[in-house]
């Protein structure tokens, strides 16, 4: 099949900017009691290494998804995670450390999908459900949704037609935050948001067109270019 250029790969670029993003944030997380700060700011640096390692392999991305590395990154991220989901004032610092911990303990679930060049396989994707949407309290022109995706998240989006009950495909991407509402992701979409989307919550999506996906993966794509080392 030939080599894959690790090197280029979005999944592994993407993991790697998460890994300095860990360091450069942690300082300056909020806290509700004790947490592992230092813990944390290890594994960042030690991430870094392991990824970059992972970064001049070449190895098929499935391959990959299957080394000791990979399994010690989600290892490590998972166990951080799991602590800091309590831990951590909910703010947008918080919340960003959360999704970058969560980037590096997915790098292997994402490998699995195979050869793909596409930035959006970077990031999260999942099918999911509108549980609750309201206009947004400060911002004309925004609505707030609570989605859920196998676990509760909000969406921020500018489509005011979307209701309760769509079923929609969502990426999660580096939170935002609009008129002190932390989005956490965004709907996929082409021309307004794709609803019918199939398959179960937590789940990868199914039915959507590559068109779906463009705005996704172009700001996949511009957080790693602006964020990679």
């Amino acid at each position: 099949m030939g080599y894959w250029d690790t090197s280029r790969d979005p999944r592994i670029l993407m993991a790697l900017v998460s890994s300095g993003e860990l360091g450069r944030l942690v300082p300056s997380a909020r806290s509700r009691g004790p947490w592992p700060k230092r813990e944390v700011l290890g594994f960042a640096r030690k991430a870094n290494s392991i990824i970059n390692n992972l970064r001049f392999t070449y190895m098929d991305p499935r391959a990959m998804a299957e080394t000791e590395e990979v399994r010690l990154l989600a290892e490590g991220a998972d166990s951080l995670l799991r602590a800091l989901e309590v831990a951590l004032e909910p703010d947008l610092t918080g919340k960003r450390i959360l999704f970058h911990l969560g980037i590096i303990a997915g790098l292997g679930r994402r490998l699995s999908l195979g050869r793909i060049d596409d930035p959006v396989v970077a990031v999260d994707l999942y099918a999911g459900e509108v549980q609750a949407s309201h206009e947004h309290p400060e911002i004309r022109g925004l609505k707030v949704c609570r989605v859920w995706v196998g676990r509760p998240m909000t969406v921020v989006t500018n489509d005011l037609s979307v209701e309760e009950g769509d079923r929609v495909g969502v990426a999660v991407l580096p939170p935002r935050e609009f008129g002190g509402i932390i989005s956490e992701g965004m709907f996929l979409g082409h021309g307004g948001v794709r609803r019918g989307v199939r398959g179960e919550p937590g789940g990868l999506p199914r039915g959507l067109r590559p068109e779906d996906l463009s705005e996704a993966s172009r700001l996949v794509a511009s957080f790693i270019r602006e964020h990679l080392p």
